[in-house]
C-alpha cells in the first residue's frame, strides 16, 4: 500500500476542498497497514474484484487496491458501554479514487450534521412560539 501517496492526496484535498490546513492523519505500517484520516476514515489495503465485459464474456480478475471504512461511535444503553462500529463504505484500485470516496463521505457527514442542527434549531423556535 502506498501510504505516502494516500497521505499526500488526502492533505491536498482536505486543504483545497474543505480548508483544513492541519489534517489529522495517522499512518500504521506494522502488521495491518492503515491510513486513518481525521480519526474516522480508515483506508486499508484490499484485494479488489475487477470485472471486464467484452463480446467474449466477462473476465474477472483480482488486483491490489484499497478499502474505505468509517469508524462511528455507537452510544451504549443502560447495561452496555459505548462502542465503535466500522462501517464499510467501498473499495477501489486507485489511491486518488479511494481518497475521493473518503472526501465525499466526509462531506455527506458534514451535511447530515448541519441539517440535523438546522432542524433542531427550527424545532426549538417552534416550541418557544407555542404557549401552553
Amino acid at each position: 500500500m502506498d501510504t505516502k501517496k494516500i497521505v499526500e492526496i488526502a492533505r491536498r484535498v482536505w486543504k483545497e476542498v474543505f480548508g483544513v490546513d492541519n489534517l489529522n492523519i495517522q499512518v500504521n505500517v506494522n502488521d495491518d497497514p492503515e491510513v486513518l484520516i481525521d480519526g474516522t476514515y480508515s483506508i486499508i489495503p484490499a484485494t479488489v474484484k475487477v470485472e471486464r465485459v467484452s463480446l467474449l464474456g466477462t473476465e474477472v480478475s483480482y488486483v491490489d487496491g484499497y478499502s474505505l471504512y468509517v469508524w462511528q461511535q455507537v452510544s451504549g444503553g443502560y447495561m452496555e458501554p459505548d462502542d465503535v462500529d466500522d462501517i464499510y463504505i467501498g473499495e477501489n484500485t486507485s489511491a486518488y479514487d479511494i481518497v475521493q470516496l473518503a472526501a465525499e463521505t466526509y462531506l455527506q457527514n458534514m451535511c447530515r450534521i448541519t441539517f440535523e442542527n438546522m432542524s433542531f434549531e427550527e424545532m426549538m423556535k417552534e416550541k418557544e412560539t407555542v404557549k401552553w
